[in-house]
């Protein structure tokens, strides 16, 4: 029998020996959780984009671009799609069905879809301008299916493209091509915060509205907070650029990472193509005439002028969407033309 103070140097012992054991099923089951969670992630991922455009794609209708590139590039799509977290999220899969949706839409009426992924500060600016321009425009001119791009009348530089939801999934050693729904899960573009040299007192006077700036600033400051508050998640906005087949020559094709200034022709069957829709009907009818994994790749660009991007009448018909809870953005929609409404009765006593 063990003595007093070896009793309690054996029972010590067993407590090492219990919280040993304990440490290591402990250290097993975190290894094992880790292991199954991105088992579960990766299976979740893979169901649910699988999920979504097997939904998506039915053979009554038109095949489309983002279809053409999904089945051609899936591994690459799930991939991507696995390494963001916040792509499990409902708010993803109401927003790929919405475009997708609207993406059907377009093609059965003769349009060529374009994606383009921006940080979410661009959405609110974008909106506050297009509020003001409406607000001051003839009837004629209004923005409807329109977003602005640009805020002080300047032009110039290249606006990169996606031909299809998930373009630009390529794995790369700096991260995920330019991918557009990479952009939206990020919140991310490469505008490097040029966005903060626009404010509401400029946008107010550029419209020659100062006095209206001044008497609703406080209640300009909260929208815009409310606006950032409905996004926790902290995801980017992403807009759909709708082409007709005449207007297809303002859109040529460039390469990831490059200024997009100038068309990079892409090789289809050995021949160097910059024809827009050879390209575009090529991607989504017969992608194999690419060299192997190329398709992926394309990128594609137009101008920022005022020929075409930047014609509110006669340029492409923009539409922006966003992964926000539907009831929080109504709360913003609501809230806003709640203000602009004040905002307009003022201007018409003025």
């Amino acid at each position: 029998m063990c003595s007093i103070t070896q009793s309690l140097s054996c029972l010590w012992s067993k407590i090492r020996q219990k919280m040993s054991t304990m440490r290591n099923a402990l250290v097993v089951g975190i290894i094992l959780a880790t292991v199954l969670r991105g088992t579960l992630n990766a299976d979740l991922s893979r169901q649910t984009v699988e999920r979504i455009l097997s939904c998506l794609h039915d053979q009554s209708r038109t095949t489309t671009q983002t279809i053409s590139h999904y089945r051609d590039n899936i591994e690459k799509v799930i991939a991507m799609l696995q390494e963001h977290d916040k792509a499990q999220l409902p708010e993803i899969k109401t927003l790929l069905v919405d475009l997708h949706n609207k993406e059907v839409e377009e093609t059965a009426q003769g349009n060529y879809v374009f994606y383009h992924g921006r940080k979410w500060a661009w959405d609110f600016l974008a909106d506050m301008y297009k509020h003001l321009h409406n607000l001051c425009a003839q009837a004629n001119n209004n923005m409807r299916d329109y977003v602005p791009l640009r805020f002080d009348g300047t032009q110039g530089g290249a606006f990169c493209m996606n031909y299809a939801i998930f373009g630009n999934s390529t794995k790369y050693s700096d991260g995920y091509g330019s991918s557009s729904i990479s952009y939206l899960l990020r919140n991310h573009d490469y505008s490097y915060g040029a966005y903060d040299q626009f404010t509401m007192q400029s946008m107010f006077a550029r419209f020659n509205l100062q006095s209206l700036y001044l008497r609703y600033s406080q209640e300009l400051e909260a929208l815009k907070q409310l606006h950032a508050s409905i996004n926790p998640h902290e995801f980017g906005s992403l807009l759909m650029l709708v082409v007709a087949e005449k207007d297809l020559g303002h859109i040529y094709p460039a390469q990831r990472m490059t200024k997009g200034m100038q068309a990079l022709p892409v090789q289809i069957n050995g021949s160097a193509v910059t024809d827009m829709k050879k390209i575009v009907t090529t991607l989504k009818n017969n992608p194999a005439l690419l060299d192997e994994g190329k398709a992926d790749n394309i990128q594609v660009a137009m101008h920022v002028t005022y020929d075409y991007l930047l014609d509110i009448k006669n340029g492409p018909r923009m539409y922006a969407f966003n992964a926000i809870v539907p009831e929080q953005w109504q709360r913003y929609t609501k809230t806003r033309d709640r203000l602009f409404a004040r905002i307009r009765a003022d201007l018409a006593r003025a």
